[in-house]
């Protein structure tokens, strides 16, 4: 796995961009943040969490009481979100027979959304030092497992179209429902999760699709890739 994670960042380092990478995140970061439809999912979102999260403890022993999926499944969804799903899309998308440089752009647009979920993640993690349910760590909220499965069913959906990113979100949701079976994250902290890694895709989705209009501002950039940061 660490092979493949390695081969694909260092095809990442070779690639050319026709825009401002810069002012690309810049535009994702504030879509993720800022646009109307996001806006309001984290209002949404909010209510939930705060409604909910007294409500975490009984989740948490209905969850073990009746195990809502076989641990094989467990298992699998679990490697998934914290390990094969960056490369296998990532993957997916430098051996496509897509043009160079439009894969290109869809790299760098999947990349910076995984790259600032990631970044974001950890930042909340950190600064809310939440304890896990297991009592393992203090970095339970937000769930990255959940958000980094649900920024890639964004990015699968404007990349491949609704079928395949609808089935993604599911995929996604399952993970989140995989993380409170195994005792690692708080009902809550998987609605906040799913909730920022959504926000994120979509945001960077309103930067990827905003890239040509302005042919004026487009340049040629090289673009450096490296990420390194666990997901738990």
């Amino acid at each position: 796995m660490k092979k493949n994670l390695l081969f694909i960042f260092v095809f990442i380092s070779t690639l050319s961009a026709e825009f401002d990478i810069n002012e690309f995140i810049s535009k994702g970061i504030r879509e993720s943040y800022g646009s109307p439809e996001n806006l309001q999912l984290m209002t949404v979102a909010s209510l939930a969490i705060f409604g909910l999260i007294n409500y975490d403890d009984d989740m948490r022993e209905l969850s073990q009481k009746k195990p809502v999926m076989s641990k094989k499944l467990s298992k699998l969804l679990d490697i998934y979100g914290g390990r094969w799903a960056y490369p296998t899309l990532l993957g997916m998308i430098a051996f496509s027979p897509t043009a160079k440089k439009e894969k290109a752009n869809q790299l760098i647009f999947a990349s910076s959304s995984i790259g600032a979920t990631i970044a974001t993640t950890y930042l909340i993690k950190f600064s809310i030092s939440r304890l896990r349910p297991d009592g393992s760590n203090r970095r339970s909220f937000p769930s990255g497992h959940t958000s980094g499965s649900f920024v890639l069913a964004a990015i699968t959906h404007e990349l491949y179209g609704k079928e395949l990113g609808s089935l993604l979100y599911v995929v996604g949701s399952l993970v989140g429902a995989q993380r409170v079976f195994s005792n690692k994250h708080w009902f809550t902290d998987v609605i906040a999760g799913a909730t920022l890694g959504t926000m994120i895709g979509r945001g960077f989705s309103i930067a990827f699709n905003s890239l040509g209009k302005d042919s004026s501002n487009k340049r040629t950039t090289d673009f450096y890739i490296r990420f390194s940061i666990p997901i738990h």
